[in-house]
């Protein structure tokens, strides 16, 4: 080979050693831009600057690459594991219901017919619920009669032993006792229903049945009866509010016991809570209640029933507007009235007024119903289906105590604290007396007013004189104001103490009525007048 073609050759290969490097530093920089660290590209920048072999820059871009993925693990997954916590919408979070049955001795034989049983009811009660609940029956110690009616002593530890961590606080369930018991030819199932949001448990219901295999089934359909639907109120506009039904969307149409119906009622609970959102107290509002109007699937619109102007108005800072449905299951309800503050003393003899709607103007509902307090202060209040809601309105003479919302029937007896009235009793009476002796004063003034005319008339300024005397023995305005003023004050400062603002209102009417009845009969006027005639009278005699 020739000089000349050694040395075309030698540039050809120096020509393609530049080539290589040249793509090597491509690579690098199409690396670099997509977003690898700053000492990863130094490094690989450094290993190019000297001639590289092909080997050597695969080597560096495999590394490169996966040093990208496993940086980008770690983002994934925070990605996935955000999505996986995202709380679900209330109206698509399904109850936690949690079943404990006890068993009557002679309901099963041994512990393979309990077991047998129990998986039974479980399957009856998951096919029941599915898919607004998820249920778990558990066997649970005798849980007596007594068991039932104090279940909230038993329910909440229940709950919190059985619910996952941190849902016992987020989303809190439902405990249902059963007792399971055989009378005689009889197979009786008393239930009754404890719910973890408002902390409280539903009435004790009870069904029976001949048949024992019909035992499960008749369990099935008493937990749709005990089980009571619970929304979160989401807005308040007046007197409307809407609700947000807790697994709303995932109810059934037509279900009866699981999902709420126009007309029904539920009661509203203030749930307090702290800083780190844990619950504080849970108050329910009294009297007041929130009539069904509309469905929209998991939103319903309500109306507010309340002895109050607007008891859920206004904003609340860490507190919790939630709601469940109530429903009459007692025949009647005994109502105790009692005075404020003096639970001893209960109003005997008083007159109660229940109404199916609130009187107005033009109409003053003559269908209603006028009781009589016993001596125990008690009246009776029968449940009647067609018509749950009443007002009761409780009279104290013709003065207005208390005006309430009830349903009877959910309750057995309830208690309705009225204002203490017996310093405005004490007032009307003390004023009844004033106003007494204000006609006393006022016609014994009119004789004499008459017989001061009857002298201007005959010319006798003696006689004018004798009656004009006896006028001014007679009490006048000013005394009977000073009565008043004492009346007024004693009474007001004995209401102040108690803080009863409606009770003082109504003493300040009754004085202000009475002060105007006195300040139109005692007017001097009439006097100076007469006394004014009798002087031009003398100046015309000489």
């Amino acid at each position: 080979m020739s000089r000349q073609t050694s040395s075309r050759w030698d540039a050809f290969l120096l020509s393609a050693a530049c080539c290589k490097q040249i793509v090597a530093l491509a690579r690098i920089m199409f690396l670099i831009v997509l977003g690898l660290s700053g000492s990863s590209g130094s490094a690989r920048a450094d290993d190019a600057a000297a001639p590289a072999s092909p080997a050597a820059t695969t080597s560096t871009v495999s590394a490169s690459a996966a040093d990208s993925a496993r940086a980008s693990e770690p983002e994934a997954q925070e990605d996935v594991s955000t999505e996986r916590t995202r709380p679900l919408p209330y109206d698509l979070v399904p109850y936690r219901v949690v079943v404990l049955v006890s068993l009557g001795e002679t309901i099963v034989a041994d512990a393979d017919s309990r077991r047998q049983l129990i998986g039974t009811l479980q399957n009856v009660l998951s096919g029941r619920l599915r898919p607004v609940a998820t249920v778990t029956v558990r066997h649970s110690l005798p849980l007596t009669d007594v068991g039932l009616d104090n279940l909230e002593a038993i329910a909440a530890a229940a709950w919190k032993s059985d619910a996952p961590t941190g849902d016992a606080e987020t989303h809190p369930g439902k405990v249902i006792g059963l007792r399971l018991t055989h009378d005689g030819s009889r197979y009786v199932a008393r239930m009754r229903e404890w719910d973890g949001t408002v902390e409280s448990a539903g009435p004790v219901r009870e069904q029976t049945t001949l048949d024992r295999r019909l035992v499960p089934h008749v369990v099935g359909s008493q937990i749709e009866q005990v089980f009571r639907p619970l929304g979160l109120i989401s807005e308040v506009e007046g007197n409307s509010v809407e609700l947000l039904i807790r697994a709303g969307d995932l109810q059934q149409p037509g279900e009866r016991g699981l999902s709420l119906q126009e007309g029904d009622y539920l009661v509203p609970y203030l749930r307090y809570l702290n800083r780190d959102r844990q619950v504080r107290r849970i108050q329910p509002v009294p009297w007041t209640y929130l009539r069904t109007v509309s469905i929209n699937r998991g939103y319903v619109g309500c109306e507010v029933v309340s002895a109050f102007g607007s008891p859920l108005a206004g904003s609340r800072r860490r507190v919790e507007l939630v709601a469940v449905r109530v429903q009459p299951t007692h025949p009647e309800m005994r109502l105790t009235i009692i005075p404020r503050g003096r639970p001893d003393s209960p109003l005997a003899g008083t007159r109660v007024d229940v109404l199916p709607r609130l009187p107005t103007e033009d109409d003053p509902v003559p269908e209603k119903e006028t009781l009589l307090t016993d001596r125990f202060g008690r009246v009776t209040l029968v449940a009647d289906p067609a018509q749950p809601l009443r007002y009761v309105r409780v009279f104290s003479g013709k003065h207005l105590l208390a005006q309430v919302p009830m349903l009877p029937g959910v309750e057995p007896e309830a208690v309705l604290e009225v204002p203490d009235d017996r310093v405005r009793l004490r007032v009307e009476g003390e004023l009844s007396q004033l106003e007494g002796d204000l006609i006393d004063i006022v016609a014994r003034r009119a004789v004499l007013l008459a017989s001061m005319r009857a002298a201007i008339k005959q010319n006798k300024p003696e006689r004018f004189e004798a009656y004009d005397q006896q006028l001014k023995a007679l009490p006048d305005l000013d005394r009977f104001e000073r009565r008043l003023r004492t009346i007024r004050l004693a009474a007001l400062g004995a209401l102040q103490e108690s803080g009863d603002r409606a009770a003082q209102r109504n003493v300040r009417k009754l004085c202000d009525r009475v002060l105007e009845l006195m300040r139109h009969h005692l007017d001097l006027d009439p006097v100076r007048q007469l006394r004014e005639e009798m002087a031009e009278l003398k100046k015309a005699n000489g």
